[in-house]
């Protein structure tokens, strides 16, 4: 973290929301992974016969089974487009990283699913989306003070033609703040707000957040051995 100083991170204790009426949820698209190649070319007919109909078989992929359990990560938002850059893309896929890093899958075979392929397939989705709520630069003397907030949200998604839905005891919101200083050039400011919110999205999905699916998933396997 060139020329910033981070004094401390706070993440405030998860709490349970109810909100009705929020609307579906919109995906974000990947960007495309740079990929070099060195030393490709292409074979003659004569030096690459074609494959057996048994080789083809055996070399096709296995068709990809969906998770039991989907966590939807949606694109983060600013309200105020206080980030500068690519900052809120790099939200979103820090808390994808530390989401999947408890072993959550957090893609659907084929793409996002509609909610008669959840229902079919018997599987739970939540969705997690982060919002930058505060942002705020002070300069004085020689240094900058930063402090930002981010929220992130969790609740029970039904795919991209149902939605989200706030329910008592499967929705939760967790806030957490930070500051940190730098020195008074733009770009050291621009990389401190960037390191402040990215870290604080951070904390606060693997703080808050992964606790919250894990109690989730023990409280599901409780119910369903007690249906048994």
């Amino acid at each position: 973290m060139t020329g910033l100083t981070r004094l401390f991170i706070a993440v405030a204790s998860l709490g349970v929301a109810v909100v009705a009426g929020c609307g579906a949820a919109s995906p974000r698209a990947e960007a495309p992974p740079h990929v070099v190649q060195h030393g490709a070319r292409m074979l003659p007919a004569t030096e690459a016969p074609p494959p057996t109909e048994s080789a083809v078989a055996m070399s096709a992929p296995a068709a990809q089974a969906p998770p039991a359990l989907l966590v939807h990560i949606d694109a983060s938002t600013d309200p105020r487009r206080k980030l500068p850059g690519d900052v809120r893309a790099r939200l979103t896929a820090i808390v994808k990283d530390t989401i999947a890093s408890g072993a959550y899958a957090t893609a659907w075979p084929g793409g996002l699913p509609r909610q008669a392929e959840l229902a079919a397939s018997g599987a739970r989705a939540y969705i997690v989306a982060a919002t930058v709520h505060e942002v705020a630069v002070e300069r004085k003397g020689r240094r900058a003070s930063i402090m930002c907030r981010v929220e992130i949200r969790i609740a029970p998604w039904y795919g991209v033609d149902g939605g989200e839905a706030w329910e008592l005891t499967k929705a939760a919101v967790a806030t957490g703040t930070a500051r940190a200083t730098t020195g008074l050039r733009d770009e050291l400011v621009r990389l401190g707000v960037r390191d402040c919110v990215l870290d604080v999205g951070e904390a606060v999905t693997a703080d808050k957040i992964l606790p919250f699916l894990r109690r989730l998933d023990e409280r599901h396997a409780v119910h369903h051995a007690a249906r048994r």
